[in-house]
């Protein structure tokens, strides 16, 4: 059963005062969202909080479309849920995707003769600051008073943990409100925010005054879970399901993205540089056109996918789950509006104008060619 917005984490006493007071002048709130989990409870628990304190400024939700490299069905998920929620979706595209990022990365350090990586990285967070953070803030430039709301929490890593609960959003606000560099902690970085805002006021709102908030970042994984509709439990026993091969039993009414029911921990790019070995493995395993691409890059480049994994070496993994199952997986969530299948006349247009020899990437024969050509490319 869905957590109450009432229950003791989620009363409305849980949001600083600082941002209930930013909400109540009418800031507009824009709520970043990716498809995954937490997101999805995010925005769940912002809508009702909006609601039922009638604030003023505008609610929507942003989505930065990554392009090939998302996992099906994200996009359908994503107009499912705000739809429900009755909140406006505002979809951006960044001047690349993901894939066109790191492939035009890969030609401008081949035209300067180097030899670097490619990809991004834990230390290169580039594809989230060229895919998400430059088109949002593209988009948020469009107000004076904006909070953005990041579903970001301290138990996913030390790192998170040290993050402030909101901050001013230095990319965009105006120069007076801008962070000193010398603040470095959670607590001063807040302590800023809430003294920007004030000299804000006291210059009769001259500029833009822009906050970064993580309005979830004290919950559990089990209170994002709950909040979403669901439990750990549920999600091990959908996760056991559809290993068994009952697919359709593990997806069906899942109120998350039905990835987390095949058995990801998280959802971010189907292949992720920072993801898990079972994250890796399982978006290899049911995205192998993207990941064909991707270790043919790999291999192309020089440089492995993941700096202690290369993708290319996930083949056995890639080749164990057969073409029957994902064939299978692939009408079930059709079947339950899951994903859509293509429009008829897009795909009539697609044909008349494709080259013939393209067409062999239609067909699981010219996949497993793919594959096989990888296998024998690896050292």
């Amino acid at each position: 059963m869905q957590s109450s917005l009432f229950d003791p984490v989620y009363q409305q006493d849980s949001i600083p005062e600082f941002i209930r007071s930013l909400m109540e002048q009418g800031a507009a709130l824009s709520v970043s969202i990716s498809g995954g989990k937490d997101s999805d409870a995010m925005l769940r628990f912002l809508a009702k909080l909006y609601q039922a304190n009638g604030w003023k400024g505008e609610l929507s939700a942003l989505f930065c479309e990554l392009g090939r490299i998302e996992w099906l069905g994200v996009i359908e998920h994503i107009q499912k849920l705000y739809g429900d929620l009755s909140v406006p979706l505002i979809k951006l595209w960044p001047k690349r995707s993901m894939i066109g990022e790191w492939q035009h990365r890969y030609e401008t350090i081949i035209s300067k003769q180097e030899d670097k990586p490619f990809w991004s990285s834990a230390a290169a967070r580039f594809c989230t600051k060229h895919e998400k953070t430059q088109p949002a803030d593209k988009l948020l430039r469009g107000h004076d008073f904006v909070v953005c709301a990041i579903g970001l929490r301290a138990e996913e890593s030390s790192a998170r943990a040290k993050k402030p609960r909101y901050q001013v959003r230095n990319d965009i606000a105006s120069t007076w409100y801008k962070t000193p560099k010398e603040y470095k902690t959670a607590e001063e970085k807040e302590a800023w925010a809430e003294q920007a805002y004030q000299l804000w006021l006291d210059s009769d709102r001259k500029g833009r005054f822009a906050i970064t908030w993580h309005p979830i970042h004290h919950w559990t994984l089990e209170e994002v879970w709950n909040y979403n509709g669901t439990s750990s439990a549920d999600v091990a026993h959908r996760t056991t399901l559809y290993r068994s091969g009952k697919v359709k039993q593990a997806v069906a009414g899942f109120p998350c993205h039905w990835a987390y029911a095949a058995g990801n921990t998280r959802l971010s790019c189907s292949m992720c540089v920072l993801a898990s070995t079972n994250d890796i493995v399982n978006g290899a395993q049911h995205n192998p056109w993207t990941w064909a691409e991707l270790s043919l890059m790999e291999i192309v480049g020089g440089w492995g996918f993941q700096q202690s994994r290369w993708l290319a070496s996930l083949s056995g993994e890639v080749l164990g789950m057969s073409l029957k199952k994902r064939k299978k997986l692939h009408r079930t969530l059709q079947e339950l509006s899951l994903v859509k299948p293509l429009p008829s006349a897009f795909l009539l247009s697609f044909l008349l104008n494709c080259r013939s020899e393209h067409l062999v990437f239609w067909t699981d024969t010219a996949f497993l060619a793919i594959a096989r050509l990888i296998i024998d490319m690896l050292p």
